[in-house]
């Protein structure tokens, strides 16, 4: 699939089909589709299908009863339809390992945990709905450029037509703690609304720098429709070294 479009790089697949249609209805027909290997995603977080699997296509619809995905310690199952030439309604639903879905954030450099997933995928007439949930379980992630490293992440996401719901996702933040809840407009980000509580947060912004923090943070929006953020920060701590380890070394 590279060849077609770069974008699907991390795409593999073996099948072969037959499809029997009149000419005046071309999206009505039936037949037949064999797909002997189906591998999503880039190494080492893949997604496979290795075992042959035949969908029949009947009068332009193609059902999918239990077509299983598979990778390490993550097994999703798809169930449900798609019909030619645009209309989809998939669900799918299983266990995830968070290492899978690595591809689809390149700024993290580490991503572990477990997560149960449920979505349901629709689309009609080019228009596509995503609604379903992901519960995260002992979730950790690391970005090594800004020294951030996240672990014990636990809580619930939702998605609902265009937004993400959080859930109480709580967890340890550069060895503080942090909870957020809320809701993010995918469609326009600007009408989010989210709420941060952090406690002891540390931070070393330079490399003779470092503070510690804490604070409840309001993302909002303002009379004029604006986004604003409300709240407080306290600074448990804060420490500026100069001049090496001989030098000045200032902590309040």
């Amino acid at each position: 699939p590279a060849e077609y479009d770069p974008a699907l790089e991390c795409m593999k697949v073996s099948l072969g089909s037959t499809y029997r249609f009149d000419i005046q209805r071309p999206f009505d027909g039936n037949g037949k589709i064999n797909l002997n290997y189906l591998e999503l995603g880039c190494e080492p977080y893949v997604l496979k299908s290795i075992i042959h699997n035949e969908f029949y296509i009947q009068k332009g619809t193609i059902p999918i009863d239990k077509f299983i995905l598979s990778g390490a310690q993550t097994e999703l199952t798809l169930s449900g339809n798609i019909s030619l030439p645009n209309q989809l309604a998939i669900n799918a639903n299983g266990d995830i390992a968070l290492e899978s879905l690595a591809t689809y954030a390149p700024i993290v450099d580490d991503l572990r945990g477990n997560g149960l997933i449920n979505l349901s995928i629709n689309s009609s007439n080019r228009t596509l709905n995503l609604a379903g949930e992901l519960s995260i379980q002992n979730g950790e992630f690391s970005i090594e450029s800004d020294n951030l490293i996240s672990r014990n992440i636990n809580g619930q996401l939702k998605l609902s037509n265009q937004n993400l719901i959080l859930e109480k996702l709580s967890g340890e933040f550069n060895n503080g703690e942090f909870e957020i809840d809320g809701i993010i407009d995918l469609m326009n980000v600007e009408n989010s609304l989210l709420r941060l509580n952090a406690k002891e947060l540390q931070f070393e912004p330079y490399d003779d720098t470092s503070l510690t923090l804490s604070g409840n943070l309001e993302l909002t929006n303002d009379e004029r429709d604006s986004p604003t953020i409300l709240g407080d920060i306290k600074i448990n701590q804060a420490a500026i070294q100069a001049g090496g380890r001989k030098g000045y070394h200032c902590v309040f």
